[in-house]
């Protein structure tokens, strides 16, 4: 059994901005803290012809992989079609973890699958939001009902019937339409804490207030610096692993 932990980074645009960010510095800071916890698990990154030559130096021991094309033009689609066609490389029973770039490790994460009856495990927020969900971290488990999951999760991306993988994995989530013979568990918030940083909610200042009080607590095994001005307070953080 091989633990592997699989991200992303790329210089796609967003609507929202965000392709202005230090995303190869990101990962560089995730990988970091990764390795700090456990050197462990393979880190694989899926990347564009963009970011392809900063890779080496920022992660010299991951596995850089080129990013699929779902055809469709739907970045989020081709993030899904690219994990559900390494999935089906790894071996019986193999323990994977998507991690978000923009996310900093600080406990073992792969203790969630001490817990064998699951084949999926997704994070819910641990406040009220629309999307239940965030896609930021989730993981599974290598088996025939994991690899049926990623195909179907891949086949509907390709088809457009979500805009992002974000939503898919909330629908998947509430909605019964969507059941798989696979067991789908909520591993639970700390695997992914993200205070919300939307004006609506917590608003950036407190929600950095928030990520600088949890940093170095191994209760919140993942800080992820969800929102865009979120992410100096990942580079602050960052400098001192």
């Amino acid at each position: 059994m091989t633990r592997h932990v699989l991200t992303f980074c790329t210089k796609h645009t967003l609507a929202d901005g965000y392709a202005d960010e230090d995303r190869v510095g990101q990962l560089a800071i995730m990988a970091k803290s990764l390795r700090v916890i456990d050197p462990a698990p393979q880190l694989a990154v899926f990347t564009d012809t963009v970011c392809w030559g900063a890779l080496g130096n920022a992660v010299p021991d991951a596995w850089i992989h080129p990013i699929q094309n779902a055809g469709n033009g739907n970045f989020w689609a081709d993030t899904v079609v690219t994990i559900s066609h390494n999935a089906a490389t790894l071996s019986e029973g193999d323990q994977v973890f998507m991690v978000d770039i923009d996310c900093i490790v600080q406990a073992d994460i792969f203790d969630a699958f001490e817990d064998e009856s699951f084949d999926v495990g997704l994070t819910t927020r641990h406040y009220r939001y629309p999307q239940p969900i965030n896609a930021g971290v989730w993981c599974f488990r290598v088996n025939k009902r994991s690899l049926l999951f990623l195909g179907r999760f891949a086949a509907e991306m390709q088809g457009s019937a979500w805009a992002t993988d974000q939503l898919a994995l909330c629908s998947v989530y509430e909605a019964a339409a969507h059941q798989l013979p696979c067991c789908v568990k909520d591993i639970g918030w700390r695997y992914n804490y993200c205070p919300p940083s939307d004006k609506e909610w917590l608003g950036p200042v407190r929600a950095a207030e928030e990520y600088r009080r949890a940093f170095n607590d191994p209760a919140y095994k993942v800080l992820h610096f969800k929102g865009r001005e979120m992410k100096p307070v990942m580079t602050e953080l960052g400098r001192q692993l």
